[in-house]
């Protein structure tokens, strides 16, 4: 009974041995600004934080959405006359310096029409123009002639901005990103007792370089006996650039 308990003893503390020798030393610490973690010798020990940097930018471009459509008795009818207005609405834009791959058909519809009795009285047919304007200089002018161009039969379903030319602001927005995540990975090594070695990685997200706007909408008619140009205030949109960065501890 003794040699027995002496080996059972013996195979124990080999296993105690076993598994003391698998175990790897993790330490976590972790902060608003991310995480630094500490691992054993076989893997690299790196701290992991993200950063985000915001500027400002004023839009460059807009695009707005033109619905034309029309009514007729007649399936023909009511294409043909979209069509046409369609046509009004393409010159009246060239006339305003928009080229042809700056316009786009967007959609287009047929729907039986209905009398408010609920008996069909005829078809009503659709196209959606979306148009990009730039520059925006005089961009009130182009929109009123768009949206008059073709009678009662324009409406304008949407405007949104846009900053094409964000190379400028990507990069003001980048340098702040990282400089927060530097600071944050500066401090949570600091407070771990470590010292940040060379960046080992770093994932980038840029937003907001194009923002939509509020979607109004504008009958032509509206338009017609106020005014040859609207008011389009593009203000100021963000640019935003987040970073992940890992770096490896010293």
């Amino acid at each position: 009974m003794s040699s027995l308990s002496s080996r059972a003893g013996i195979v124990t503390i080999a296993l105690l041995s076993v598994l003391t020798a698998s175990l790897a030393v993790v330490v976590v610490v972790d902060s608003g600004g991310g995480s630094a973690t500490a691992s054993s010798s076989s893997d690299r020990r790196t701290i992991s934080v993200s950063g985000s940097g915001t500027v400002q930018g004023v839009p460059d471009s807009l695009n707005a959405t033109f619905r034309v459509h029309d009514r007729a008795e007649e399936v023909q009818a009511a294409l043909d006359a979209t069509g046409r207005h369609v046509k009004q609405v393409i010159a009246a834009l060239h006339r305003q310096g928009v080229g042809a791959r700056d316009m786009q058909t967007a959609d287009l519809s047929l729907d039986t029409s209905y009398d408010e009795h609920g008996r069909p009285d005829g078809y009503e047919a659709s196209e959606t123009l979306a148009v990009r304007i730039h520059p925006i200089d005089g961009v009130g002018r182009v929109i009123a002639t768009a949206a008059t161009a073709a009678g009662n039969s324009v409406s304008i379903d949407g405007l949104s901005f846009d900053i094409t030319k964000d190379t400028k602001l990507i990069e003001a927005a980048r340098s702040k990103a990282f400089a927060e995540a530097k600071g944050a990975a500066t401090q949570n090594a600091t407070l771990a007792g470590e010292q940040l070695g060379q960046v080992i990685s770093v994932k980038e997200t840029t937003e907001g370089s194009s923002s939509p706007a509020p979607q109004p909408y504008y009958a032509a008619d509206a338009l017609r006996n106020t005014a040859k140009s609207i008011a389009i205030r593009p203000g100021q949109q963000p640019v935003t650039v987040r970073l992940a960065i890992v770096w490896e501890l010293q």
